[in-house]
């Protein structure tokens, strides 16, 4: 019981409050704590699925990398035969500015145009190439970003529910060590 007395120049009056217990109904933190376990859970397996997903994205990116490296040699061995192409097309512009090898330059004309359209090929190629690799990369580094902002909300939200599931702990206690208290 509270006591409370006040005292003023006209007058003193004293007030008395009884202190009544709170009611708590250990039915419903029960099923509360259940329905906590369940998402707790719940929450766990969504982590194990969510891990399992960050080691197949992990794997994916390592497969990606392997496939961008043999592309990357690929581009290497294209742009190698591009510069023996230009090297080559290099002596044959030697070759015409000296006059008396400008017959057989022109005998092989043809071959020098073939050469050009293949550089512009494989220059469209190489393009293409990059354009795919860009691509692959953006989708990889996205996909990374959505799982660690998944993991972070789950990780969030398995800790309230650890410190719901803390608290109903504390109140049930409570309860139990306070006969007082009305159920």
């Amino acid at each position: 019981m509270i006591t409370t007395t006040i005292v003023s120049e006209t007058y003193t009056e004293t007030e008395a409050n009884e202190i009544i217990p709170i009611a708590v109904d250990s039915k419903k933190l029960q099923n509360r704590l259940e329905s906590l376990r369940q998402r707790l859970k719940l929450y766990k397996k969504n982590k194990e699925e969510v891990v399992r997903e960050m080691c197949e994205v992990g794997e994916n990116i390592k497969t990606t990398q392997e496939v961008v490296q043999k592309k990357q040699l690929m581009i290497d061995e294209i742009n190698s035969g591009m510069n023996m192409i230009l090297k080559e097309t290099q002596k044959w512009i030697d070759l015409w500015n000296k006059e008396e090898r400008r017959l057989r330059i022109e005998k092989n004309a043809k071959d020098l145009t073939e050469n050009y359209l293949q550089v512009d090929q494989l220059s469209i190629y190489i393009m293409h190439l990059r354009e795919v690799i860009l691509k692959k990369r953006t989708l990889i580094e996205e996909r990374e970003i959505d799982l660690e902002n998944q993991k972070k909300h789950n990780k969030i939200a398995v800790d309230e529910i650890k410190n719901e599931i803390l608290y109903l702990k504390k109140e049930i206690a409570m309860i139990k060590n306070n006969p007082n208290l009305k159920k």
